[in-house]
């Protein structure tokens, strides 16, 4: 029995004895403190070993160097730009200098693995506004004050990664960057602000990194995009000047982007006007801030003026996109990439492509993209290029004929990006079923590991495990901590 099986036996035989009910109890309690849901955990961790973290390591590195080198390109290759488009009022911010290098300073990177033959597949990419990080850390510390975890701690030399103050050393490094290169006084404390709409769903992740960082003594709040006051030379919070901004999706930011519906043209009317009204108008501005029509214009003035330091940057959405797998199996691009990157994209990227109707290869053969597709359902999942959450992803497998060619034709006839990608085996694991509100039986469920990548190198994982295929915390599924062994 390998190391890995044979913790997995362990901790099941713990649980299974002597310490379902009184771990359960003390794991419910700590997460009511932190007015957490259980919905959201596993009760039980993922183990992997130290040496498949160091493989982690090294190929998570050079997937931010190919996002990296894939947004300067969209700065510098016209072709580039027209695949990978922006749109809206971003498009307008896309090219403001943030003061720091790099062009997506935390990023994650969702993939399968497949722990029984080592394979792994990097399925999509979160460069604009990754989440989850404070879950990380509650859970980690959370299962290293439980009793089975404490034990196996004697018999086996167990680690883990703690992300919050990885994320706090690069906003730091990062406002030194913009304070040396806009000639700004730094600060020795510097004011960070941790944002997301009051109404997001992840808005539980924020207040636990704001906590965090509160613990050690540090400066640090919570804001909505639409709370900041700018003056024309200072951005302010409640009356303090910010200095670090970290912030979620752009979507909180340009609230006029909705588009393909009745009442969403409706809606960005109404947007329009009231933001022109608040730009011009102070008093308009203030009344309608904490409303569903108040607007970010203060906090979007300031960064592109150079006036605040925001992480990640406006340009960090650029390859934020499913389709940005597909330029990186496209012959053209080929120069971009050095032969070790290369390599790392024939090796861990699905094969995948635009959906449209042109023809392309597959398996070393031509073929026109869309009946080949239509007709070979079990091998595809069309995903939007623009997609969160899980949401719009259809899984060929998954649904009767008639439907996936209607799903096609519909695409093809309105016209949303989407991609088309190889259908990888989705790895799975015995994770603890709640049986009467105690962890009873074990179901097999999907999973997959996430990678973080924070200032150019690796930071961390966990595991998120569903009952269903589409694995999505938004969708019922839950957050793993990860643990390395050390053999």
């Amino acid at each position: 029995m390998d190391i890995i099986n044979k913790i997995n036996y362990c901790y099941t035989q713990l649980l299974n004895e002597n310490q379902n009910d009184i771990e359960y109890k003390q794991f419910k309690n700590i997460l009511l403190n932190y007015n957490i849901s259980e919905k959201v955990i596993s009760f039980k961790p993922y183990f992997i070993t130290q040496q498949k973290r160091e493989e982690f390591l090294k190929i998570t590195g050079t997937f931010l160097n190919l996002f990296e080198k894939v947004t300067c390109a969209y700065f510098n290759n016209n072709e580039i730009r027209h695949i990978l488009s922006v749109q809206g009022r971003l498009k307008d911010y896309m090219e403001v200098n943030p003061g720091y290098s790099l062009k997506q300073v935390v990023a994650r990177f969702d993939a399968f693995y497949n722990i029984s033959n080592g394979d792994l597949k990097f399925l999509e990419v979160n460069l604009d506004n990754p989440s989850y990080i404070g879950m990380n850390d509650l859970f980690i510390n959370l299962f290293n004050q439980l009793p089975s975890l404490k034990y196996l701690r004697k018999e086996y030399n167990i680690n883990s990664d703690l992300m919050v103050d990885s994320l706090y050393n690069a906003l730091i490094k990062k406002y030194k960057e913009y304070c040396s290169n806009f000639k700004k006084k730094e600060r020795k404390n510097p004011h960070i602000v941790i944002v997301c709409s009051r109404n997001s769903f992840i808005k539980d992740d924020v207040d636990l990194i704001v906590k965090f960082l509160k613990d050690k003594d540090l400066n640090v709040n919570y804001a909505d995009p639409r709370d900041f006051v700018y003056d024309g030379k200072v951005l302010k919070l409640n009356g303090e000047n910010v200095d670090i901004v970290y912030r979620d999706t752009l979507k909180d930011f340009f609230r006029a982007e909705s588009t393909g519906k009745i009442h969403s043209a409706v809606r960005n009317k109404i947007l329009t006007r009231t933001k022109n009204a608040s730009l011009h108008n102070n008093f308009i501005n203030s009344c309608l801030k904490k409303g569903y029509f108040g607007h970010a214009e203060d906090i979007i003035k300031a960064y592109s003026e150079n006036n605040v330091c925001i992480i990640n940057p406006f340009s960090s959405g650029v390859a934020a996109q499913k389709i940005t797998f597909a330029l990186m199996q496209d012959d053209r691009f080929k120069t971009l990439f050095n032969d070790d990157e290369l390599d790392t994209i024939r090796k861990y990227i699905p094969w995948t492509r635009v959906f449209g109707e042109y023809k392309t290869s597959f398996d070393n053969k031509e073929i026109d993209l869309v009946n080949f597709v239509k007709t070979n359902k079990k091998e595809f999942v069309l995903k939007p290029n623009r997609g969160y959450g899980g949401k719009g992803i259809i899984i060929g497998s998954d649904i009767e004929q008639k439907i996936w060619e209607r799903k096609i034709n519909g695409i093809i006839r309105s016209g949303p990006k989407y991609v088309v990608q190889e259908f990888i085996d989705i790895p799975t694991e015995n994770f603890p079923a709640l049986d009467n509100s105690v962890p009873g039986r074990y179901s097999k469920q999907y999973f997959n590991i996430n990678f973080w990548g924070i200032d150019g190198k690796y930071a961390g994982a966990f595991v998120r495990a569903s009952e269903k295929k589409i694995i999505n915390i938004t969708q019922g599924g839950k957050l793993v901590p990860l643990y390395y062994i050390v053999n």
